[in-house]
């Protein structure tokens, strides 16, 4: 998405409050994000929807409030690009995203909400804390102008310590086996030039070394049985 610099360090930042803290509630209080459904938005027609922020993950869920969450509903914490919120612009918000999901990085940024058959398994504490460096790195602006949302919500949600399915077990083993050749370049260990470097962040934003023995751990295992 085409975000202002602005809007992206404000992304990290919810991302890290909600690791913290856990997701705000609908509600109105202090940890509330102020949401409201589609029938009592009143700028749903200039594009400032659930659905055209950020966050939304489709199926009536939000990375950042909990509950069921409209697409054309509206909360005080939107991140929504400036094209989709223009007066008179269109609504791009299909409003069949929530059922399908067409797109590859939305399908892997939702896939640790679906059961697989082999169940889920919650993050331990090192991908926990090493997701969480991942978060700091980001929002320090060391993740380098290719970081991904897909690579953004993997941090979040590892560092959250959300559970994951199977599929996602089997992507984090495939991307870091594929990235572990990273540690040769520049900026990978503390005290080299350019540390973190952007290789580095994304490293540890799929749980790092401690991720990848995790990982590894889940799939002896079911090779096993």
């Amino acid at each position: 998405m085409d975000l202002s610099d602005r809007q992206k360090r404000y992304t990290v930042a919810l991302d890290m409050i909600v690791s913290d803290f856990g997701e705000f509630d609908q509600s109105t209080m202090g940890d509330g994000a102020h949401y409201v459904d589609g029938s009592g938005n009143p700028f749903k027609e200039e594009g400032m929807i659930c659905g055209n922020c950020v966050a939304f993950q489709g199926n009536q869920k939000c990375r950042w409030v909990s509950g069921e969450i409209e697409a054309m509903g509206i909360c005080r914490l939107w991140v929504i690009p400036e094209h989709l919120i223009e007066p008179g612009h269109d609504v791009e918000y299909d409003e069949y995203a929530e059922i399908e999901e067409e797109d590859e990085e939305e399908e892997e940024d939702d896939d640790e909400y679906a059961m697989s058959k082999a169940g889920t398994f919650k993050p331990p504490q090192g991908v926990q804390a090493e997701a969480r460096r991942a978060l700091k790195w980001i929002a320090d602006g060391h993740a380098g102008s290719g970081f991904t949302d897909v690579g953004r919500k993997r941090a979040s949600d590892l560092a959250r310590g959300a559970s994951v399915s199977m599929q996602t077990v089997k992507r984090m083993k495939s991307f870091l086996s594929r990235h572990a050749v990273d540690a040769q370049g520049k900026g990978w260990s503390p005290g080299e030039e350019g540390y973190p470097s952007p290789g580095r962040v994304a490293y540890a934003a799929w749980g790092g070394k401690a991720g990848l023995s995790w990982v590894n751990g889940i799939l002896r295992g079911e090779d096993n049985e």
